[in-house]
């Protein structure tokens, strides 16, 4: 059996993990870390001026996005990672727009 083969039949819980020994890779000790960004808002003409009134509702025109590892935030956008999803923009609303916070394992 294969390492690749290993590691499927313990990530699928098939009862072979003693198979596995110290020197292949073990999903026991991989953490996993998931980043969550806030894009600038991007605001309807129409709203600006609603928008002066009221700034903390300039939240809910700014896209949050889930990545598989660490954005870099350059040029107004999220750039060098790998997206995954699109989340909620009323999720989160610690996240201000341009911040990227991070969870890991332990935290999931």
């Amino acid at each position: 059996m294969t390492g690749e083969e290993k590691i499927k039949n313990y990530a699928y819980g098939n009862g072979i993990d003693d198979d596995i020994d110290d020197t292949s890779y073990s999903l026991k000790s991989k953490i996993m870390k998931l980043w969550i960004g806030r894009d600038n808002p991007i605001i309807p003409e129409d709203m600006e001026h609603y928008i002066e009134r009221h700034p903390e509702d300039e939240i809910r025109y700014a896209k949050l996005h889930i990545f598989y590892d660490k954005p870099i935030w350059s040029n107004g956008c999220w750039r060098y990672s790998r997206e995954m999803c699109e989340v909620s923009n009323y999720m989160f609303p610690e996240i201000k727009p341009g911040e990227c916070i991070e969870f890991k394992s332990e935290q999931l």
